[in-house]
């Protein structure tokens, strides 16, 4: 990469995260974080219960899930929202129907990178 790319890409990541958004460099790439995260979704029981798209499986369709108000009264999903919910979905919802899945701080952090591109 040339080093004046190099350094709009940073500016670009930079104002990303002071916005809270996130943009892609280039169309169909994600960040590292994010392709961590997909390969958690696949690896991990996501995939069982949740699409990437719209469409509800068992769960509802992840797509545009980070920053969108839950359905269910557990209010508008953001990063903390989220963490807190994945890592253990009781402690938000005390009648969730969504498993604890055991996940690494790391994992969980990646998922949600990845949740952020749907």
């Amino acid at each position: 990469m040339k080093r004046s790319h190099k350094y709009a890409a940073s500016a670009l990541l930079t104002i990303s995260a002071l916005s809270g958004g996130s943009i892609a460099l280039h169309a169909g790439k994600m960040s590292p974080a994010a392709q961590r995260g997909k390969k958690v979704f696949y690896n991990k029981p996501c995939a069982a219960c949740h699409f990437t798209t719209a469409q509800r499986k068992v769960g509802p369709g992840l797509k545009g899930v980070y920053g969108r108000r839950s359905k269910d009264g557990v209010g508008k999903l953001t990063y903390r929202r989220l963490y807190k919910f994945i890592k253990n979905p009781r402690s938000i919802k005390k009648n969730a129907q969504m498993i604890r899945v055991p996940l690494t701080n790391r994992e969980l952090k990646d998922l949600i990178a990845y949740l952020r591109t749907l």
